[in-house]
């Protein structure tokens, strides 16, 4: 089997009017289709999946999504691969902001578990939702249209299935298990009021369970340094979640620690201003067994847009 392949987008951001005649950024997604199409079609074998990591829409709603189902159809057609070859979590563009401003309900739920002061508090009211019996999946119903669009890809989340989960088989009877957490459950209208690093919540409850001969790699939209207690289950993360695979902060940057390796994504379709600049990863990943010992092989692909904006090529900086 050797090495595998996967392509890493971010932040995609696709608006209602993403590909109307007035769109500008239909030539940039144009330009990623071409980098994917010749570079990576060219150094890249047996792609497995296009990972994203949350913000597919701007404000959540299904038109945006319609958009971003169109342009993931041209992506996985580059490679050959079927649609549901696509795994994605949502971010907190992927939140329905006037579902809360309108339940009651909902907005409640949120605040239950933005409000608790302890680690303890928050996952128990966080458990004290999903078993409510008649509003079970309150915390869940600002992403309902994000559901609607990733069924197709069984990347829905919601009260019976907190977290998804793929497998795929590596050599030497090693696995790779995809595992998609949702960071946006108390994202809401309150996110403008308390900054873009308003501290959102992960609960124990999504935390993986140990998994003999597996490699777990996370998606996740935001970055740990913005979940709520972090702090207290920060050394499980890292011994559950080998390679861990963020957005949200439109940065890109690698972290290679002794356990794990943790990969921040650039924004692939960013909000224009100043600093723009799209980035985007590919990576392969491969289990070698030299000797007695199986061995993890991460390789990254950076990319990010020329600055003339015609483009996609290796960024260096990184």
């Amino acid at each position: 089997m050797s090495k595998i392949s996967f392509v890493h987008l971010s932040d995609i951001h696709f608006q209602t009017w993403s590909g109307n005649e007035g769109d500008i950024d239909t030539d940039l997604r144009d330009s990623i289709l071409t980098d994917l199409s010749i570079n990576a079609n060219r150094q890249l074998t047996d792609i497995k999946g296009i990972l994203i990591t949350g913000d597919i829409a701007f404000s959540g709603c299904a038109e945006e999504y319609a958009n971003a189902r169109s342009f993931l159809k041209q992506v996985t057609d580059v490679f050959g691969i079927n649609e549901s070859s696509v795994y994605c979590v949502p971010g907190n563009h992927d939140v329905d902001q006037n579902i809360p401003k309108k339940s009651p309900v909902v907005y409640a739920a949120q605040n239950a578990l933005d409000e608790a002061s302890t680690l303890d508090n928050a996952d128990f009211q966080f458990r004290k939702h999903l078993e409510d019996m008649c509003f079970g999946d309150a915390l869940f119903k600002t992403i309902q249209n994000y559901n609607d669009f990733a069924e197709p890809f069984s990347c829905c989340t919601n009260s019976s299935m907190i977290n998804w989960k793929h497998a795929i088989d590596l050599d030497f009877n090693m696995k790779l298990k995809i595992y998609g957490l949702n960071s946006s459950l108390i994202s809401n209208a309150d996110d403008h009021l308390k900054g873009e690093n308003r501290p959102m919540f992960v609960g124990r409850a999504q935390i993986p369970h140990r998994d003999q001969n597996t490699i777990i790699m996370s998606l996740c939209h935001h970055p740990p340094e913005l979940w709520k207690f972090y702090d207290q289950i920060q050394a499980k993360v890292n011994k559950r979640m080998d390679i861990q695979l963020y957005g949200h902060k439109h940065e890109h940057s690698a972290i290679l620690n002794e356990n794990n390796a943790v990969l921040y994504s650039g924004a692939a379709h960013p909000v224009r201003g100043n600093g723009w600049k799209p980035r985007y990863y590919w990576f392969t990943v491969e289990c070698i067994k030299p000797k007695d010992e199986r061995i993890i092989v991460l390789e990254i692909y950076p990319r990010v847009l020329s600055d003339d904006g015609d483009c996609f090529h290796p960024d260096y900086e990184l």
